[in-house]
């Protein structure tokens, strides 16, 4: 169908997607070329998603390049942008634009345009969104791409107001290209050091006057190992008469993660202390996650096996760190918690190798927290105040779903919003990770339920885009106006959800992680990316089991 103009004149559509990343461009294309009328929404002034508003230096991605990107021969054979390995941001972008541009997709994008609410009228099975420009659209779903770190955690530091130097979120840079500079000859202050934070660090360190680090929770990073790519390798890998390129793409539907490599099939506590030993030399050789992903099948479920891994880690980085202290700072001999339980692993280059410098300085927040920003730095409790010129907060994001409970959503004008249903005691519940039981016709992709944030994100895109898309078909093919999960369905999820978990050492770690911008554990899929999208596509040959559909005379 064609779309309506978007007009202030409350245009009526088949579907409104919220959301101009990988996941809301792919829902555009896959639902226009079936002939749906259909438009995004985007609160930002460009595509790109989280690469749009991640615009800090050194920001790159921790997935190869030959998967991160979409499945589909006519994008993957017309694109050769990639100069490295684990591209940056700047050409993850122009990816995008590249795929945008192909598919012709601009022309039913609207940036700055931030969805505010949206409310279901039961009467015409239809949700009108409503935007902060005044906008309304009536859409038959809605889909809510919004990803899984979307709104910034700004932790509630006394002072943080009257800091008069310059302070930024990492996900709220500025996007005028001044970033680019920022760091130089500064004092820099950086708050965190998660996987953003490890890649300000290695930025800000070499350029700083002083770089201060404010840890809580050492980071377990592993080498990156980053390549040169060149025309030439890309354009290989999609030749020959079995081109690699197919191939890799489709290997991401059969892994846990959606890499394209897997654990070995193998249990660490069966195996002999030399075969130990040169598998895991040969995983460190390869760099990226192969030390964490590629490993043993019980690293992940057994506290012993996970000590053994780390053990080797530090082994082999204590050697690029010269100060004793800054060694057991890093890379204590008895990690906080069992490695990727309360954060999944980074990637780095230089991380390590900064603290060696003398411009450099760590803070253990254990040993002396942060109590209060000033106008001129961060006085910590021994005393002393660190001047900084720059202050960073690489403190992460809100829970996995604060995109989608930032939207008023409703059924009805009385009805209870999203967000306070997730807020209550049953937690959140969705079901298969795509809807919630009560809120008909609306779906969302990076979302709680399902394996996201232990996914590479492409892959999980995929997956849940063309259930999302098949299931949008179905409904027109059987003349379906609506669509509701049950809340049967939604609490067998749940407990499918958690009992995954409970085998892993997530569900052995206690339940409070080290702060409150940590994911909720309860809520990620961990049974691995072919067992998910196994089930997801089981539900839909059953008559998608666990929906209640209803229709009347008028068809999309």
């Amino acid at each position: 169908m064609p779309a309506d103009p978007p007009t202030n004149q409350s245009p009526t559509l088949d579907a409104l997607i919220v959301g101009a990343g990988f996941s809301g461009i792919y829902h555009l294309h896959q639902l226009r070329k079936r002939g749906f009328s259909v438009r995004i929404f985007e609160a930002g002034s460009d595509l790109g998603g989280a690469w749009h508003w991640n615009c800090y230096p050194g920001a790159r991605t921790d997935s190869d390049f030959y998967i991160y990107q979409f499945a589909m021969e006519d994008l993957y054979k017309g694109f050769t942008g990639w100069t490295e390995n684990f591209p940056p941001r700047e050409e993850v972008l122009a990816y995008l634009h590249y795929v945008v541009n192909t598919l012709d997709l601009l022309q039913d994008m609207r940036f700055n345009t931030p969805v505010v609410s949206a409310q279901f009228d039961v009467s015409t099975d239809r949700w009108a969104v409503k935007t902060s420009t005044g906008l309304t659209v009536h859409a038959r779903f809605l889909i809510l791409s919004t990803g899984y770190a979307s709104i910034p955690h700004i932790p509630p530091i006394k002072g943080l107001d009257t800091f008069q130097g310059i302070c930024h979120h990492t996900a709220r840079f500025p996007q005028d290209g001044t970033c680019d500079t920022l760091f130089t000859n500064k004092r820099v202050g950086v708050i965190g050091t998660g996987a953003s934070g490890v890649q300000i660090v290695q930025s800000a360190g070499p350029v700083a006057a002083h770089l201060t680090v404010f840890q809580r929770t050492p980071q377990f990073a592993l080498p990156m190992r980053q390549q040169p790519v060149s025309i030439f390798t890309q354009q290989e890998m999609m030749s020959g008469p079995d081109p690699l390129y197919p191939i890799i793409l489709q290997r991401r539907f059969q892994t846990l993660t959606g890499t394209y490599y897997e654990n070995t099939p193998k249990l660490l506590k069966d195996v002999s202390r030399e075969e130990r030993v040169l598998f895991f030399e040969d995983l460190w050789a390869r760099g990226g996650f192969h030390t964490y992903l590629g490993t043993y099948m019980d690293v992940r479920t057994d506290a012993k096996a996970s000590q053994m891994v780390y053990a080797f880690w530090r082994s082999k980085t204590l050697k690029r760190i010269s100060d004793p202290r800054m060694q057991e700072k890093l890379m204590p001999e008895t990690p906080c918690v069992p490695i990727g339980v309360h954060r999944f692993p980074s990637l780095e280059q230089t991380y390590y190798d900064v603290f060696n410098q003398p411009n450099v300085h760590l803070v253990d927040m254990n040993e002396t927290p942060i109590m209060e920003v000033t106008p001129g730095g961060v006085r910590t409790a021994d005393g002393v105040e660190h001047a900084l010129d720059v202050l960073v907060l690489a403190t992460g994001f809100g829970k996995g779903y604060s995109g989608i409970a930032a939207i008023d959503i409703r059924v009805g004008p009385e009805g209870v919003p999203m967000a306070t249903k997730w807020a209550a005691g049953d937690g959140v519940k969705t079901y298969l990770g795509l809807t919630s039981a009560g809120y008909p016709n609306l779906f969302f992709s990076c979302g709680p339920g399902g394996p996201t944030e232990v996914c590479n994100g492409p892959t999980c895109i995929e997956i849940q885009g063309a259930w999302i898309v098949s299931c949008i078909e179905h409904m027109r093919k059987n003349k379906y106006n609506r669509i509701e999960a049950t809340l049967e369905a939604e609490a067998e999820w749940s407990n499918v959800v958690q009992e995954k978990i409970s085998h892993t050492l997530w569900g052995q770690a206690p339940k409070t992680a080290p702060d409150d911008a940590a994911p909720a554990r309860d809520t990620i899929f961990v049974g691995g990316v072919m067992g998910y999208d196994k089930i997801c596509r089981e539900c839909a040959e059953n008559g998608y089991r666990g929906f209640v559909f209803s229709g009347d005379s008028e068809v999309m």
